[in-house]
C-alpha cells in the first residue's frame, strides 16, 4: 500500500536517530538514493568519529608489498627507517632492503 510504505530517507533517520538530517540527505544523494550503500557511509563516519574521540591520532593502513611499491615509494620508506641503501643499484635491491627491516621490524 503506498500510504503505508516507508520512505527510504525516513528509514534511515530513524536507523541513525543521532545524525543530522542534512548529513543523511547528502550521504543518501552521494549514494545516487541507495540506502545500504548510504547506511553503510554514516555507520564508517561514526566509526571514524569514535577513533577520533577517543583520542586516535594516526591510523595505520596496511603497508603495501614492497614488490608493489615504485622506486619513489621504496626510497621514502628506506629514508623513514633511516637505512642506508647506498649499496642498492637495481629495484631489487630496494624490495630487499624494505623486506628485511620489516621482517625485523614486525616480529
Amino acid at each position: 500500500d503506498a500510504d503505508t510504505e516507508l520512505h527510504p530517507m525516513d528509514l534511515l533517520k530513524a536507523m541513525f536517530p543521532d545524525v543530522e538530517e542534512e548529513v543523511v540527505a547528502y550521504f543518501f544523494e552521494a549514494s545516487g538514493g541507495n540506502v545500504e550503500e548510504t547506511a553503510q557511509s554514516i555507520w564508517f563516519m561514526k566509526v571514524m568519529q569514535a577513533f577520533v574521540k577517543a583520542g586516535a591520532k594516526d591510523v595505520q593502513l596496511p603497508k603495501a608489498p614492497p614488490e608493489e611499491m615504485s622506486v619513489k615509494e621504496l626510497l621514502i620508506e628506506i629514508r623513514e627507517n633511516k637505512l642506508d641503501s647506498s649499496r642498492c643499484i637495481e629495484k631489487s635491491e630496494l624490495i630487499a632492503l624494505v623486506k628485511e627491516n620489516r621482517a625485523k621490524t614486525d616480529s
